[in-house]
């Protein structure tokens, strides 16, 4: 664990200067298995594109997953595009409401955050948890687009929907786009 701890603080060090990170499920999974912070040693001001890929995957730890994810998001005050892809999920882990229904926000502020990305919604519960936090803390979010990119019942479309409308914004430019219809020509799983 200290090796693991070890490696990420020197990896994020020697990253002052990025503008652009794109973080897969292999390093999430690797580094889930060390003690996460609540913020990075040094900040990422410089960072303004993140992007998560595959960030949910049936093997990962979730609440370790979004754990590095809120970190990141605290680490980088001027970030101003946040994309996730979610893939292969089976299952979501009921614990992972609770844990970010648990979590205090209150300091949690993204005020460059511009706009928001993600693919592969299901409108999970942690999903719509994870976007409802997002929604309430960015200050100057203008654009967030939704993809829902499986097959969906015009039921469980319209209830998703509607409840991703109702979130409070910090915004009051925040758009919200979502996308209910699977892609001709994408995977469905």
């Amino acid at each position: 664990m200290e090796e693991i701890d070890s490696n990420w603080v020197k990896i994020f060090q020697a990253l002052p200067a990025i503008e652009y990170m794109r973080l897969n499920s292999f390093f999430l999974k690797t580094f889930a298995a060390g003690n996460i912070p609540e913020r990075l040693p040094s900040t990422l001001n410089q960072l303004k594109v993140l992007v998560l890929s595959n960030a949910y995957d049936d093997n990962l730890d979730y609440v370790s997953i979004l754990s590095w994810a809120f970190c990141l998001l605290r680490s980088a005050p001027n970030l101003h595009r946040l994309v996730i892809r979610i893939f292969n999920i089976t299952t979501i882990q009921d614990h992972v409401t609770e844990f970010l229904q648990a979590q205090d926000f209150s300091d949690f502020l993204l005020n460059q955050l511009r706009e928001v990305e993600i693919k592969g919604f299901s409108g999970a519960e942690p999903e719509m948890q994870f976007v409802k936090i997002l929604l309430s803390h960015s200050t100057v979010l203008e654009k967030m687009v939704i993809c829902h990119e499986r097959e969906i019942s015009d039921q469980h479309g319209f209830a998703m929907v509607k409840g991703l409308t109702r979130f409070p914004r910090a915004s009051s430019k925040a758009e919200l786009v979502v996308d209910v219809t699977p892609r001709i020509g994408e995977s469905s799983s």
